[in-house]
């Protein structure tokens, strides 16, 4: 999808979103046998003041996280509650597979 063809609610929808996706790849022997890989990443913490002004906080962070053996092109592992924050609400992080 190019910047040209992108429509504005879809454009809207993406930009509300607070999860976040992240492309992790593997050759094909770690998707046929599973592999652990470090991911790391920045979300943005963002909280409402008294006065209605936003305070935003960039986080980075780290996890080892295990694969499962029978990886595909385009697995999408979702972690709860890893992604941006908003107040009180919290998105995903998506981890999705690229396989070289």
């Amino acid at each position: 999808m190019t910047y040209d063809s992108i429509e504005y609610e879809d454009w809207v929808a993406h930009h509300r979103s607070l999860d976040l996706r992240m492309f992790v790849f593997f050759d094909q022997s770690e998707a046929i046998s599973g592999a652990t890989k470090i991911l790391k990443w920045t979300r943005k913490i963002s909280k409402t003041s008294e006065d209605n002004s936003i305070l935003v906080e960039k986080q980075k962070l780290e996890r080892e996280y295990s694969f499962p053996p029978g990886l595909e092109e385009g697995n999408v592992f979702t972690l709860k509650n890893l992604g941006d924050a908003l107040d009180k609400r919290v998105g995903d992080l998506n981890v999705i597979t690229k396989i070289r």
